[in-house]
């Protein structure tokens, strides 16, 4: 990176340093670029064993939340190198919290910055998943399901059917001969001649979920790039929404939201800001109104 090409980005107090992310998964790939164009930094991985903390395929249990399995990603980096700066990534699928009916790909990505004491963490939630599963038997069925999964763009993994624990598996699957190979193998060890199989979710093989890494990225640049107004640590932005907006016919306080509070996670400065300004809330959310 020149001269010209610093002096473009906007002023940072980690402009010239390096962030360590803990990743088997090579996410880096997706984070790199934007934290050198807009936060001026270097990023390089440190390779840990991010399966221990729990697998896709089940075959690992995950004990811990996504934002506390995200954390425990930068204590690796920390614990166990020089590094000062740290991003841990965790990413889980299951229903929308709105909207049950629908699956989502949950992202956290937690920094924590041993110098000056501070961690944060964004997460992101998004309908925009890239997942299919099947039972298939013939080789005709399998490679109908990988056209509908985009393979090999997207890989896949297979293990024979019916699952069970401590079943073998076939993962990292980008080729159609490895395809082909492994489904023979699975269906050998089925009790039922049949094979699983579905779409990778590990952000390497899936580039739909590496997309979305990726705009959750520019979410914690965001905040690193944005300062207290109060002690000026950068950060600022820890949102979190109030309730009680008016009904519009008597005034009471209701369920919906009615502001939004910014605040910093170092010295706990808080700003509360209209969430819909000049709003009132339907007499039908008020429980004078509508008990």
């Amino acid at each position: 990176m020149d001269a010209f090409e610093l002096a473009a980005i906007p002023k940072s107090v980690y402009q010239g340093e390096c962030f360590v992310i803990a990743t088997k998964h090579h996410k880096s790939i997706a984070l790199a670029p934007a934290f050198s164009s807009r936060l001026g930094v270097g990023m390089m991985e440190y390779y840990a064993d991010t399966d221990k903390l729990g697998t896709f395929s089940g075959t690992t249990q995950r004990k811990l939340s996504p934002i506390e399995a995200a954390k425990q990603k930068c204590l690796w980096v920390l614990e166990r190198t020089n590094a000062d700066f740290a991003i841990g990534s965790e990413g889980s699928f299951h229903p929308h919290p709105d909207m049950p009916f629908i699956n989502a790909n949950h992202e956290v990505l937690y920094f924590m910055d041993r110098r000056n004491n501070i961690e944060i963490y964004e997460t992101s939630i998004s309908t925009k998943i890239h997942y299919f599963s099947e039972i298939v038997s013939s080789q005709e069925e399998l490679l109908n399901f990988a056209k509908q999964a985009r393979f090999p763009s997207h890989g896949i993994l297979l293990c024979p059917f019916p699952k069970h624990a401590g079943q073998k598996f076939f993962q990292e699957i980008t080729s159609f001969e490895k395809l082909i190979q492994h489904f023979n193998e699975a269906k050998k060890l089925s009790t039922e001649g049949k094979v699983w199989v579905e779409t990778e979710l590990r952000a390497h093989l899936n580039p739909t979920r590496m997309k979305h890494i990726e705009q959750l990225g520019h979410q914690l640049i965001d905040r690193l790039i944005s300062h207290c107004p109060q002690c000026k640590a950068p950060g600022w932005g820890q949102k979190k929404l109030s309730t009680g907006l008016p009904c519009k016919d008597c005034g009471s306080p209701t369920n919906a939201i009615a502001a939004e509070m910014i605040s910093c996670s170092q010295c706990q400065h808080i700003e509360e800001k209209s969430y819909m300004p000049g709003e009132n809330a339907d007499p039908r959310l008020c429980p004078v109104c509508n008990p």
